[in-house]
């Protein structure tokens, strides 16, 4: 028979297979599908519970966009073309060009604030979240920096005659 120590001993959580061994070996480090694999990793009673999955979504550009158009920084990442005549188009832009990914959520939320308008650096953060299991599991929202260009003044042309 084998059992999970973190568990403890009893029918809930031993089995005469040896398997079960093998899937909880490495619980502690943070796997990918590990909060949808069919197993109840954390031995609270509920398999593939928001707890288990220990994985954040990420977020990323779309294919269509070439990586010679930006360049990162930490958690900042700067997208040096195109340029923006309005922190809407440049909402926008961002919306079609970002995707959330999730090793086990699907149709994560995505949401888009613009926090200062400046020409050459506007920062707008793109968040995603998993709606199952944000709430309870902090490590399923994340957020990410981008730097746009936003110049929304027309120039000024001024002719002098001498």
């Amino acid at each position: 028979t084998a059992f999970d120590a973190r568990c403890g001993k009893g029918p809930a959580w031993s089995a005469k297979e040896s398997f079960l061994v093998e899937i909880f070996q490495g619980y502690n480090d943070d796997k990918k599908f590990q909060g949808c694999n069919g197993v109840d990793g954390n031995c609270d009673g509920v398999v593939d519970d928001c707890m288990e999955d220990r994985i954040s979504p990420l977020i990323l550009f779309k294919d269509s966009i070439p990586p010679s158009t930006y360049s990162y920084d930490g958690n900042l990442t700067f997208l040096e073309s195109p340029s923006f005549n309005s922190i809407q188009k440049g909402v926008e832009f961002l919306l079609k060009a970002t995707k959330a990914e999730d090793d086990c959520a699907k149709g994560l939320d995505i949401s888009i604030s613009a926090n200062e308008l400046l020409c050459s650096s506007t920062r707008v953060t793109v968040t995603a979240s998993d709606p199952r299991c944000s709430e309870s599991n902090p490590m399923q929202l994340v957020s990410r920096d981008f730097v746009l260009r936003v110049d929304n003044t027309a120039p000024i042309i001024d002719l002098g005659f001498n």
